[in-house]
């Protein structure tokens, strides 16, 4: 047997309070001011992929928890592999034997992965194919499914979203390492957010007028079109990540406040 990878950005949303009257996608579709009540109690944290790994674990434990329900732990994506143009693809699902999701964590930050064993080596075009098929998995399938799947850890409720509207791919394994040492080059600029800044054109603001003082207007004018694509408050979230690193001092509202501080810079073994 062979084994193929397929990685992907992942995020998460940590409800402390168990508020039960929203919708999962709400985390993910509305500014958090819109989510939260007059009095304020809800209280939530959206997780990026290095917020995640330290609760891969339990993650990994329910995903294979759904599977195993389903009766579909064998072989995971494959078994609804043959649907509809795909019934024509009868040679992809006979090289695949399984096709299953989870988290797996690379120098300190979480990805989402779907690990296949195959009887052969793949095309590719039969590699593109798979990726389009997870893909639907991921937007309309397993992975709208999964997101509404409670994961409790001690202290709250985890809601996990392996699919992103904006520029959502998949990479290799080997590409993750030659992306994070691009994105250190870069040496994003940093934006300290205030307390009453929950707003994202409130942030959007902020973020735009630090990227002109430091001499980007050509990212600022690029930052304004992708935000006005953006469909979602998380989404629009994640496009300001990739031009500033945002550091937050008090609670924005809909937030648990968290300390940042800065990483020390390790190596990992697995990018030799």
């Amino acid at each position: 047997m062979m084994q193929y990878k397929f990685y992907s950005p992942v995020v998460a949303v940590i409800d402390y309070t168990g508020n039960d009257r929203l919708e999962y996608a709400a985390y993910f579709d509305y500014d958090p001011a819109e989510i939260c009540g007059e009095d304020g109690e809800e209280n939530f944290d959206y997780l990026s992929g290095e917020d995640i790994p330290q609760y891969a674990q339990d993650i990994n434990a329910a995903i294979q928890r759904d599977w195993e329900e389903m009766k579909m732990e064998e072989h995971g994506f494959m078994d609804s592999f043959l649907w509809g143009s795909r019934q024509a693809q009868v040679s992809v699902y006979e090289k695949v034997k399984s096709a299953l999701p989870k988290i797996e964590v690379v120098n300190d930050k979480a990805y989402a992965v779907t690990e296949c064993r195959t009887t052969s080596k793949l095309a590719a075009d039969e590699i593109e194919t798979l990726k389009d098929f997870f893909a639907g998995q991921y937007s309309d399938g397993w992975g709208e499914h999964i997101g509404r799947r409670e994961i409790p850890f001690d202290g709250g409720t985890l809601y996990l979203q392996f699919w992103q509207y904006y520029d959502f791919h998949f990479f290799h394994k080997e590409e993750i390492c030659v992306r994070e040492a691009v994105e250190e080059d870069r040496r994003l600029p940093r934006l300290r957010l205030q307390g009453h800044e929950g707003n994202i054109f409130s942030i959007l603001v902020k973020v735009r007028q630090l990227l002109v003082q430091n001499g980007q207007e050509q990212e600022a004018e690029e930052l304004l079109d992708r935000i006005g694509e953006s469909v979602s408050y998380g989404q629009a979230l994640g496009i300001l990540g990739k031009y500033v690193e945002m550091e937050q001092d008090l609670p924005v509202q809909g937030f648990r406040s968290r300390e940042l501080g800065d990483k020390k810079d390790r190596k990992n073994e697995e990018c030799r």
